[in-house]
């Protein structure tokens, strides 16, 4: 009775395809941003808006890490009156509004006002592409008026 044959070049290509496998996995995961770690983005607060309509709002600038170089603009609404919180930091009370990749065209901040009782204008020239939007908040209608679009 023969011994059976070992195939080591079997073993040499299931080890390829797995390897191959995995990459395919990594660069996947890094395309849509799920290899993302924390302390590799970094939040700043731009610029802060209060009392419209009874809110106060809070624009941010958030970069992702260096090798995706990815970066958005968040708009937080808050009841008057709480305070200012650190970028980053945010409570039960804030809601996100809006969010977006901002145009390397312009690099605009919103502009957020009063559009009448208990509604609020959030208006912008340009942006790259529209991450979230809500359009009622704690009572508040929120309106967006948003020139171009670029990436739909």
């Amino acid at each position: 009775m023969k011994a059976p044959q070992k195939h080591p070049g079997r073993f040499f290509r299931v080890a390829i395809m797995l390897i191959l496998a995995a990459a395919v996995v990594y660069v996947l995961a890094v395309t849509v941003d799920l290899t993302r770690k924390p302390f590799l983005s970094k939040t700043e607060s731009r610029m802060t808006v209060t009392n419209v309509e009874g809110t106060d709002f809070e624009v941010t600038f958030t970069k992702l890490d260096a090798i995706t170089n990815r970066e958005y603009v968040s708009v937080f609404a808050d009841k008057t009156g709480t305070g200012p919180k650190p970028a980053g930091k945010r409570d039960e009370d804030e809601a996100l509004l809006f969010r977006y990749d901002p145009s390397e065209e312009t690099g605009a901040l919103p502009l957020i006002k009063s559009a009448g009782p208990k509604k609020v204008l959030i208006s912008i020239p340009r942006v790259s592409s529209i991450l979230f939007q809500r359009r009622l908040w704690n009572g508040l209608s929120v309106d967006y008026d948003i020139g171009v679009v670029e990436h739909k």
